[in-house]
């Protein structure tokens, strides 16, 4: 996944699910393994072996990596949750994380070449303001008729609504958004990096 600070993402945490029959988690997230107030460690990789940054607690090994350890497009884990304990489950929940620059970008290497029949996607976030703010997306080049677009979206765009945009197999997009003004953000300045 890559989004920037103008399709930035807050604090984030989230669930990725494929629904078949019976759901089964395919990856989640949960930025429990941090410190906070420290930034993300970058993904090393030595002979083609990852080294992740965050664990997929899901057991299937999807582990999710940061673009990068910097300031200008990094993430610090942060105290700034919307519970402390999972409603589903009931565990500890302390960590979140925030960007901390004007390009972070997460990503999973693995899920690359994921394509299911249907899917659900769950996420706790806190955007900024203003823009197209992408809380999952995977990028993708040449998907569809329009090759600016990528494979899918979740985001909160210009107006405010809320957006799920993909393109499927054959290159057709298909798209859910809210009414506009669904969602209000925060202002960078007036929310610390930590």
């Amino acid at each position: 996944m890559v989004s920037f600070r103008l399709l930035g993402i807050a604090a984030l945490s989230f669930i990725f699910s494929l629904l078949p029959v019976k759901a089964s988690t395919v990856a989640w997230w949960r930025f429990e393994e941090g410190i906070p107030n420290i930034q993300m460690v970058h993904w090393s990789g030595v002979n083609g072996v990852w080294s992740p940054d965050v664990t997929d607690v899901s057991g299937n090994g999807n582990e999710l990596s940061a673009w990068t350890q910097e300031a200008w497009g990094g993430y610090v884990y942060h105290y700034d949750v919307p519970a402390i304990t999972i409603p589903v489950t009931g565990q500890s929940n302390y960590l979140s994380i925030k960007n901390t620059g004007s390009w972070p970008g997460l990503w999973n290497e693995s899920l690359r070449t994921w394509c299911p029949s249907a899917f659900t996607i769950e996420a706790a976030f806190k955007p900024e303001n203003g823009g197209y703010r992408t809380i999952v997306g995977r990028d993708s080049k040449g998907v569809g008729d329009d090759p600016r677009n990528a494979a899918l979206y979740f985001q909160i765009q210009n107006d405010d609504s809320v957006a799920v945009k993909f393109q499927d197999v054959s290159g057709i997009q298909h798209s859910a958004i809210s009414a506009p003004n669904l969602i209000k953000g925060f202002t960078w300045s007036s929310d610390p990096k930590e």
